[in-house]
């Protein structure tokens, strides 16, 4: 049994038991991992505010054939914003449901690690949490390998230029206006202005420079709607609260 000591965001947290719980903890080094924690449910135990859901703490952990166990913790951010604003904590929650289903345990992915740690501060701080959580969920998508094609059509190979282009959530990737083209999709839908480059800047822009952008309406509303369906389509499930995350009051734009 080896003692390894890591730092992790709290994504789920299970309660087992009377008292104890098992965590899903999304680590730089180990990947996602399972960690039981013995009587982190009790009132007086160290392990009270470490172990909640979206927390991020060093962490201490007696390892054993993959299996973990919580030697000793120590908060770093409890990300209580959350848990006073229910627009962020929906964002947040759904965000966490979305990293969960795409992360293998035990596999180490160092730069969805770091887009959560982004995701999690625009979340907690942006004007516009449903509009942070849609763009990072678009990011994880991309880099998990459902980027769509951005750079030209998929039908003639047409590299993007002025005009009008379409796209299509089946196909992931974007038409131009050719007729024959068009014929390649049956879910062909017109690609607003501005579109085009929010998209690019989402798939290729640094993380720390993810969530800096500032859209009308329309390109907010086609984001929303792109992001949803692209998830529910590549991912091929429908995922509940994404139905909150509608009903929720948008941020006035800018």
């Amino acid at each position: 049994m080896a003692l390894i000591k890591t730092k992790g965001f709290v994504l789920r947290a299970v309660p087992v038991g009377e008292s104890d719980r098992i965590i899903s903890l999304l680590t730089e080094a180990h990947g996602l991992i399972s960690v039981s924690v013995r009587g982190a449910r009790r009132a007086r135990s160290p392990h009270v505010l470490t172990t909640q859901v979206f927390s991020l703490g060093d962490f201490e952990l007696f390892a054993n054939k993959n299996r973990y166990r919580l030697q000793s913790s120590e908060l770093i951010e409890p990300f209580s914003a959350l848990q006073q604003d229910l627009e962020r904590l929906v964002c947040a929650s759904h965000l966490a449901e979305v990293m969960l289903d795409i992360l293998r345990d035990d596999l180490p992915q160092p730069g969805l690690y770091r887009l959560w740690a982004y995701s999690m501060q625009a979340i907690s701080h942006a004007p516009d949490p449903l509009l942070a959580v849609h763009a990072a969920q678009l990011r994880l998508l991309m880099e998990v390998g459902f980027a769509p094609r951005l750079d030209s059509c998929l039908g003639c190979g047409k590299p993007v230029d002025t005009g009008n282009w379409r796209y299509s959530i089946s196909a992931g990737s974007i038409f131009c206006d050719k007729p024959a083209c068009g014929m390649r999709s049956t879910d062909l839908l017109p690609l607003p202005s501005g579109g085009l480059a929010c998209l690019g800047h989402i798939r290729q822009a640094p993380l720390g420079r993810l969530f800096d952008f500032s859209l009308s309406s329309e390109i907010r509303r086609f984001i929303i709607a792109f992001s949803a369906s692209y998830l529910t389509y590549h991912l091929d499930k429908v995922y509940t609260r994404l139905d909150m995350l509608r009903h929720l009051k948008p941020a006035d734009p800018s």
